[in-house]
């Protein structure tokens, strides 16, 4: 990458702090621009920041000049001249905003001609070719002298946040700029006369720098990426230009080594790069949308699902999916949701670009900017048409079971009844109750012979199913006969725990035989393997039905020992007492209550989540006769979510705690009220240990603040750390320029602790900065491990902006102040003189101007004796004797 284009690419990235910057300056000239709105302001200052890079990006200063050329040409603006800054003086302070953050030599010479190319222009072009006056006089890069340029680029290299390395012909180190020594760990002394293949990291060095070399000897320097390796020996990718310094007649007098650490920007790079990966081959469906409801973006598993192309719905609205199923009200309520910042979550039936029709299970998310407004909407969806469709069927088993026009029995492994639907009541005239733990022998009429019942116990005892016909004899003695099918219901081990027998009234529905052996195929196989809780109770709540999935969770050997018995045998009154009101209720009114989410106590005694559905059971007669009970475990999704909530409670209070202190900085007069505020509002809405500010003081970081005694007491002892003390977080985070995080300072060899804060457990650095100029340091302690974190990090870079913000604002009050002193001072010395000039000009004759002199410079002076000494012409050949007269003539 270019040294223009690496600057231009450096001014995009930091738009919003240099148009601030500019802003700032431009409203220090005065006039009615600070009076414009704010947003008009900052519109102006980001479109201009934005074309110098532009300018940078092509390498010439034609897009600037153009900008104030339209400017110019503008009618509105012509019509108001005097809405807008002077042109010129925009110049001058877009040098002052851009010329501290210039990351290289080459880059800031074409800035600089190009600001003055546009001065040019514009020296042309406006009838006035110089600005108005202005409070304080500042010279344009432009009529800078040849040394005070030669100084100016000298301080631009010192101040460079990049490695800038000089070399001569033979490629041996000459000099080095400060930052050089920041990132590779060498001084001065120790690479000044060494060949600069020792910054190579590369296999073969000394190779590597004789390619580079052959380049910058031609005319092209070598720009791109390189390893290079530290004075520790750590190697590190880094971005390079290496190029030839010629004298004024184009001959090679040395090199010049640009580098720049890019181990973050590949960081970035490869993190973007996986979690792409994990977005487009997610088996869940991913669609992005803005704020108007126009999708963004799909990934693969959508266009699999929907059938739709990327570039068939870019930009269309999610309701083409819209199947008419989901009702409108529903859709409302999720956009509401949604637009206040919340989350929701639910199931919609879409529609497929074909017309069919499929369930998701929908996870909408805004997603918010830097400042915590919605930008786009993020949609996670998984399919659950499967779901669906089996909890739909399973409905309807339960119901054909209940509602069966067949006899429906389930016995446990010995024959004793256990369940009987109400066409078992209705057949044999046996109330559910009475049959419930009898024998079937008690349906026997004697007219089937014994070997076919010991023919039907071997076969099902065998784990086969059994079919054939009985005469059997109701409750009231009538015979009649009936087709069976009994068969054994296993659990996920292939043991036999249950018997079911469906049997049909042959005399009357022999015909119906096909339907009701698949409707008991698929019963059976429901639930053989289905994981979720099925249960049945009656209408005191008794359980009169559970598979083996709800009797584990309840802690009964087996799903036997559920029926009969009611919550209060397995779990204590607080719990069980919830359960039995929600059956109660159902079985009064009538109505289903669907995915409940509920607290199970495990037969560890540990208490998990259930997501619970249940429904009234009814008989052929309509009448509720107990209810059904479906259930499955979300314990992990509950924690999931409850950590969430917490996650963003704390966030929320630790917002409004910065924002609280941002009002209490902005009404502080001085930066020491200001930096006891700080400290001692962190305290107490953080509940930190220890809270400190610094400030960075002829070299070393001066303590300004701290909160309680103890940092009273630093404050009066003068602490202070020197620049030099590397292990101090304090120190380190002044040299890296970012914040310094230790979650566990115990793991940090080289920490430096305070005997003063002998409990602090973990601490955090934040550099106090503006642009790129650091003015302290925000240091915070914890007395806890792990008790400062990211989001502490993040939190914290944001009030030390604020920081910053108030701490150049009180600097620039200061000089303000200073220089309207001195601009008044000036003026009442020049109006003295002046009325001095009138009161002589008055004088008829030498003497009595000599005595208005002396009478006004003592009242003037306050002086009590003034002496006034004439001399006569040259032409007199004689000088004349001095005079002396006090301040009231004589």
């Amino acid at each position: 990458m270019s040294a223009f284009k690496e600057f231009a690419n450096f001014i995009l990235l930091n738009v919003a702090n240099l148009a601030a910057t500019y802003d700032r300056l431009l409203s220090q000239e005065g006039g009615d621009y600070a009076a414009l709105p704010a947003d008009s302001r900052t519109t102006m200052a980001r479109r201009l920041i934005k074309t110098v890079a532009e300018a940078c990006e092509a390498e010439t200063p034609d897009p600037l000049r153009r900008l104030f050329e339209e400017r110019l040409n503008t009618p509105s603006v012509a019509s108001s001249p005097a809405k807008l800054p002077h042109p010129l003086i925009e110049i001058e302070c877009l040098g002052q905003t851009l010329t501290p953050v210039v990351t290289n030599l080459e880059a800031g010479k074409f800035l600089w001609q190009a600001l003055a190319d546009v001065r040019r222009f514009l020296g042309q072009t406006l009838p006035e070719a110089s600005p108005p006056a202005r409070p304080k006089a500042e010279m344009a890069v432009a009529s800078l002298s040849l040394d005070d340029k030669t100084r100016f680029l000298y301080y631009i290299v010192e101040s460079s946040q990049v490695a800038q390395v000089a070399l001569d012909e033979q490629a041996r180190i000459q000099y080095i700029n400060p930052f050089f020594c920041s990132l590779y760990g060498y001084q001065a002394e120790e690479v000044i006369g060494q060949h600069v293949s020792i910054l190579s990291g590369e296999n073969e060095p000394e190779t590597h720098y004789l390619n580079l070399l052959k380049v910058a000897a031609g005319q092209d320097a070598w720009r791109g990426e390189d390893w290079r390796k530290r004075k520790d020996g750590s190697i590190f990718p880094a971005s390079v230009t290496f190029s030839g310094i010629r004298d004024e007649n184009g001959a090679l007098i040395a090199y010049l080594d640009v580098s720049r650490d890019v181990t973050e920007r590949r960081n970035v790079q490869d993190q973007l790069r996986q979690l792409s990966q994990v977005v487009e081959q997610s088996p869940t469906i991913v669609i992005i949308t803005n704020t108007a409801g126009q999708i963004e973006y799909v990934n693969p598993k959508f266009c699999q699902m929907t059938g739709y192309t990327p570039a068939e719905v870019m930009s269309q609205n999610p309701n083409i999916l819209k199947s008419g199923e989901t009702s409108t009200k529903e859709y409302k309520q999720m956009w509401q949701i949604i637009s206040s910042g919340q989350e929701w979550q639910g199931e919609l039936h879409n529609k497929k670009k074909n017309g069919e029709l499929y369930w998701v299970s929908s996870h909408i998310s805004p997603i918010k900017d830097s400042a915590g407004g919605v930008t786009h909407y993020l949609a996670i969806q998984e399919d659950i048409t499967e779901r669906k469709q089996a909890e739909d069927q399973l409905r309807k088993l339960s119901r054909a079971v209940e509602q069966s026009a067949n006899t429906v029995v389930i016995t446990n492994i010995e024959g004793y009844i256990e369940y009987v639907n109400p066409k078992f009541t209705q057949t044999t005239g046996y109330t559910r109750e009475e049959a419930i733990g009898q024998h079937t022998r008690i349906l026997k009429s004697g007219v089937t012979s014994p070997e076919a019942y010991k023919k039907l116990w071997e076969t099902i005892s065998a784990g086969e199913e059994w079919q054939g016909e009985f005469c059997n004899k109701k409750k009231n003695g009538e015979l009649y006969w009936e087709f069976a099918s009994i068969s054994p219901i296993k659990d996920e081990w292939g043991g036999i725990t249950h018997f079911l027998a469906v049997k049909e009234d042959i005399t009357y529905r022999k015909q119906t035989e096909a339907t009701l052996t698949q409707e008991r195929y698929l019963l059976r196989t429901l639930i053989d393997n289905i994981p979720d809780y099925i249960y049945a109770k009656d209408t005191q709540g008794r359980f009169i039905l559970g598979n083996l999935a709800v009797a584990q969770v309840m802690g009964a050997a087996t799903p036997n020992n559920l029926i009969g018995k009611t919550d209060f045998d397995f779990y204590p009154p607080e719990i069980a007492t919830p359960y039995y009101a929600d059956d109660l209720e159902i079985i009064r009114s009538g109505q289903s209550l669907l995915n409940k989410e509920e607290r199970v106590l495990d037969p560890t005694g540990q208490m998990i989540w259930a997501l619970t559905t249940k429904i009234p059971l009814l008989d052929d007669q309509g009448q509720i006769t107990g209810l059904v009970g479906i259930g499955r475990e979300i314990t992990n999704y509950k924690r999931l979510e409850l950590q969430l909530q917490g996650s963003l409670a704390r966030l929320t209070r630790q917002i409004q705690a910065i924002t609280q202190i941002a009002q209490q900085i902005s009404g502080t007069l001085t930066l020491n009220d200001l930096f006891h505020q700080v400290v001692d509002l962190m305290q107490s809405q953080f509940g930190y240990y220890h809270a400190q500010i610094y400030t960075l003081v002829e070299g070393d970081m001066v303590l300004q603040a701290g909160t309680g005694e103890i940092g009273r007491h630093l404050k009066e002892n003068g602490h202070q750390i020197p620049l030099s003390a590397e292990q101090s977080l304090v120190v380190r985070a002044v040299w890296e320029g970012v914040p310094v995080l230790v979650p566990d300072v115990s793991q940090e060899p080289t920490w430096l602790p305070n005997p003063l804060l002998p409990e602090t457990k973990a601490e955090l650095a934040v550099p106090i900065t503006l642009g790129v100029e650091i003015f302290g340091v925000l240091d915070v302690q914890s007395d806890k491990v792990d008790g400062l974190s990211e989001e502490d990090q993040l939190l914290l870079m944001g009030l030390c902006g604020q920081i910053a913000i108030a701490i150049e604002t009180r600097r620039a009050e200061t000089e303000r102040a200073r220089l309207l002193e001195e601009v008044e001072r000036r003026a009442r010395r020049e109006q003295t003189i002046r009325e001095i000039t009138e009161r002589m000009r008055a004088a008829n004759n030498l003497e009595q101007l000599v005595k208005i002199t002396a009478r006004e410079l003592g009242q003037r002076l306050s002086a009590g004796h003034v002496v006034v000494e004439l001399g006569l012409e040259p032409d007199t050949q004689s000088v004349a004797p001095a005079k002396t007269l006090s301040n009231n003539g004589h």
